[in-house]
């Protein structure tokens, strides 16, 4: 397969692509009016590409439109995030329920671009720098999110992704070898490598990147993105995902970890009045988190981040040493 050059959608051929992709134009129960792009998206290996279609439904008169996020793949994830959202949607993540997937609205195998209807609302993360009640309740309804697809039971297209430590172990490797002197730090990393395998922890179904930016919410809807790593994990991967990436994504972008820990609070006491994911698994997923996060930052973008590495070990042995919500608790209030 090769990936689709962005004029294959962008120009003229854009249509051919469209109607080759999407069942309803292959059909003929969709007749095409027109297709416009309103914005490119480059997210490295991915690109995404915003745009509104315009069609006829066959035997009406009605011109209607539909807003399309196309993915451009250069990854094989593709098929796989088309085939949890075909399996989602069938399972209810849809109109009229209030906890939903974007519309999948076909796959060109050929180019790997993956067409799904546009997510309505605002991003979660976003409104780590609004704050208030709004990131509070946006928070409340992603946990309700997780807990509709934790309770779900397994699909055939979600396979089972029990972490290896392999990704884990090579990071603990590179962040020491990098930064031998760092004080703690080893030992922070042989704990975490020891506590993340949990042999007969039960599976559930994991979106498998369910953080801040992949969950768009609005007063009433609740709608998640972004299905690559879909499969079945431990509950408390998704878990800790989240508020990892909460916390990292409000100290990288507001400088400072009280939002990312307060909306992690809204939504962990949300989570733990039906959730199956205990606390100690939990906080052992925010820390495996923090590691890939440093190591990201410090390795692989080589940033020069003085700060960065005593200030995530103490997180991280914080998390590791944490009996309950009270380590968040600290975090709104000392940040």
């Amino acid at each position: 397969m090769t990936v689709a050059p962005l004029s294959a959608v962008a120009n003229g051929r854009g249509h051919i692509v469209l109607e080759q992709s999407i069942p309803e134009l292959q059909s003929g129960a969709w007749q095409l009016s027109s297709w416009l792009i309103t914005r490119i998206l480059e997210h490295p290996p991915h690109r995404i590409v915003f745009g509104v279609l315009r069609y006829r439904p066959r035997e009406q008169r009605r011109i209607l439109r539909q807003e399309i996020a196309a993915k451009f793949y250069g990854t094989d994830a593709g098929p796989r995030a088309h085939g949890a959202l075909q399996e989602l949607w069938r399972a209810g993540f849809r109109p009229p329920g209030r906890h939903r997937v974007a519309r999948p609205l076909g796959y060109a195998a050929d180019h790997q671009i993956l067409f799904q209807s546009r997510a309505p609302g605002v991003r979660w993360g976003d409104l780590l720098s609004v704050g208030g009640l709004a990131l509070d309740a946006a928070s409340a309804q992603s946990a309700t999110w997780l807990l509709q697809l934790q309770h779900r039971r397994a699909s055939p297209v979600a396979h089972g992704e029990g972490p290896d430590g392999a990704n884990d172990r090579l990071a603990a490797r590179e962040l020491l070898a990098a930064f031998p002197d760092a004080s703690g730090l080893r030992v922070v990393t042989e704990t975490l490598l020891d506590r993340l395998h949990s042999p007969g922890t039960p599976q559930v179904l994991s979106h498998g990147g369910f953080h801040p930016m992949n969950v768009f919410t609005t007063p009433r809807l609740t709608t998640a993105i972004d299905f690559d790593k879909f499969g079945r994990r431990e509950a408390a991967y998704d878990v800790g995902y989240a508020i990892g990436r909460l916390l990292t994504t409000s100290y990288f972008e507001l400088g400072t970890l009280a939002p990312g820990a307060r909306a992690a609070l809204a939504f962990w006491r949300r989570y733990e009045r039906q959730g199956p994911a205990p606390w100690s698994r939990v906080a052992v997923q925010v820390a495996r988190f923090l590691l890939q996060s440093v190591h990201f930052e410090l390795c692989a973008l080589r940033k020069d981040r003085p700060e960065l590495m005593p200030l995530w070990v103490t997180l991280m042995d914080g998390w590791l040493q944490s009996s309950g919500p009270i380590t968040l608790e600290r975090l709104v209030s000392h940040s």
